[in-house]
């Protein structure tokens, strides 16, 4: 009825599926309680009773040792999605917002409307003229500045005027080359070096834009990287080095490119496993023959007891005088 009333877009019959989705006692009557929980139609791993505590079923009082209930197991800790948190978000010196946030333009005309190729028919249409006032200020994530390869609002951040470092982190410990880096964007990733944006820099998961390059496959941002100096083998919070990154996105030719460059094969993550073991996990058998081919140019090490020289001992020679004498 608080549906029908509210007057939804929706049919009777879709109204009829709703309420027989939460209709347990078939009585035609939805509990208003469980519909907005959404245990009907949300799945649990997303339900915020499955970051509770978990409560253990005790045994019965007839069987086993005891029939007492023990509850209050441990809590199921949710996935932390690591974001910097508000009081720790750096305001600008003037009290604006965080430096992050970065100034764009903004239309001052209404496109909508009017534009070029539609001029209005009568003078007293033309409302350009109420657009006199400057636009308010207008903010936008520095990173989605970056994404969408908004020079312009770039240019301006990092001017004198803007005042905005290039290797600036967003709430979520990103740098703009890292950005840059994981989407893709070349040409941002080369106007960001030639700025003097730091190749070496890490965010909460100790990941260098080198990772974020090779996790999302791109070759050219790679090569990029690595001839403005990236280490080829930083290792992440887990061990992993940007090798291991570029074996999980399955792009054969950023593997052979990190080979080629000198990526360390051998490297191992806190797990003990080498590139190899993750190139065998994600089955792809172009990566795993790129890997094993390296890994059996690889000279091999020495074995300690086969390498080692028997010496022979010989006996010392006795002086000619004394030879001389003896015979």
């Amino acid at each position: 009825s608080v549906l029908v009333s509210a007057e939804c877009y929706s049919t009777s019959k879709q109204l009829a599926a709703v309420v027989a989705a939460h209709d347990r006692r078939r009585d035609g009557v939805l509990s208003l309680a469980d519909f907005l929980r959404g245990g009907r139609y949300v799945a649990k791993a997303f339900l915020l009773a499955a970051y509770g505590a978990k409560k253990k079923k005790g045994k019965k009082a007839g069987g086993g040792k005891g029939g007492k209930k023990r509850g209050g197991g441990r809590p199921g800790v949710p996935l932390p999605v690591c974001t910097l948190p508000p009081h720790l978000l750096r305001r600008r010196d003037d009290g604006g917002p965080p430096r992050f946030l970065v100034e764009t333009s903004r239309p001052v005309t209404d496109a909508r409307r009017w534009d070029r190729d539609r001029p209005p028919r009568h003078p007293l249409e033309d409302d350009s003229a109420w657009y006199v006032d400057p636009p308010p200020r207008a903010f936008v994530d520095i990173g989605a500045a970056v994404k969408t390869g908004d020079r312009e609002t770039l240019e301006r951040a990092f001017s004198r005027g803007g005042g905005i470092p290039v290797d600036v982190t967003d709430r979520f410990y990103k740098t703009p080359l890292m950005v840059a880096s994981g989407c893709g964007n070349y040409e941002v990733a080369r106007y960001l070096l030639e700025l003097g944006a730091d190749v070496r820099a890490v965010d909460q998961f100790f990941w260098t834009p080198l990772h974020h390059a090779a996790h999302g496959g791109h070759q050219e941002v790679l090569r990029l990287l690595v001839e403005a100096g990236a280490p080829l083998d930083a290792a992440a919070l887990n061990g992993a080095t940007p090798l291991m990154r570029a074996i999980e996105s399955s792009r054969p030719a950023c593997v052979d490119f990190l080979l080629q460059a000198g990526a360390k094969v051998t490297a191992e993550n806190k797990r003990g496993q080498s590139c190899l073991d993750v190139a065998r996990t994600y089955a792809d058998a172009r990566i795993m023959e790129l890997v094993r081919t390296k890994v059996d140019s690889l000279p091999r090490p020495r074995d300690p007891k086969k390498g080692k020289r028997r010496e022979v001992q010989t006996r010392p020679r006795a002086p000619a005088a004394l030879r001389d004498k003896v015979g």
